[in-house]
């Protein structure tokens, strides 16, 4: 019969327990490779853009990823590949950082166009008049938004396309900075007068 004595059964405990922490130590070290190793058949991500501008292969473009893509300088993307066609039935419009609404993200990567922001794009206010003088576009007028328009002078206001009609079903009367009363403020608009007040003109 083998007589195990205390100093021996401690010693082949303490090398069991070296060996299960080297199994364990082993096993996760496999696992995390593993996991930083692309799925089998899919490509990896490449980095673009940035501080190095590293660029793309053929066939791909760099797509900002990071928030105001518009507004920054050496953002870091993704190389995407540009699409061959966009006949998938996607209808959720993007705004491009070109001020263009695309159909989808689809059109507007073939584009090779960053993007703004989802949704349609909303159209950049004009300001006119002031100081400066600013003229607004043809068809457009300049329409003082400071209180009491009629009476100063350098007011800066907005550019704002003259109606071609007023059929729209809106009886709310303006008084206008000629003293005329129009019938709603299309009308005013269509007139190029400034507006003095809601409602009728008093005076």
């Amino acid at each position: 019969m083998i007589k195990w004595s205390s100093k021996s059964f401690l010693m082949n405990r303490w090398v069991h327990t070296v060996f299960l922490l080297m199994v364990v130590v082993a096993l996760a070290s496999v696992l995390m490779a593993q996991q930083k190793q692309p799925a089998r058949g899919a490509t990896p991500v490449k980095q673009c853009g940035g501080i190095s501008a590293e660029p793309c292969p053929r066939g791909e473009y760099c797509d900002i990823t990071a928030l105001n893509a518009c507004e920054g300088a050496d953002l870091q993307g993704v190389c995407v590949a540009v699409p061959k066609s966009c006949l998938v039935p996607d209808m959720k419009q993007v705004c491009g950082c070109d001020g263009k609404t695309y159909g989808n993200d689809c059109v507007r990567q073939q584009a090779q166009v960053q993007k703004a922001h989802d949704g349609e794009c909303k159209a950049a206010v004009k300001t006119c008049g002031g100081i400066t003088a600013e003229p607004c576009s043809r068809g457009e007028y300049c329409d003082i938004t400071a209180l009491r328009s009629c009476e100063g002078a350098d007011l800066q206001g907005v550019c704002k396309s003259i109606p071609s009609n007023c059929l729209v079903p809106d009886t709310k009367e303006v008084c206008g900075c000629d003293g005329k009363t129009y019938g709603n403020d299309c009308i005013r608009l269509q007139s190029q007068v400034q507006k003095a007040y809601d409602g009728k003109c008093t005076r």
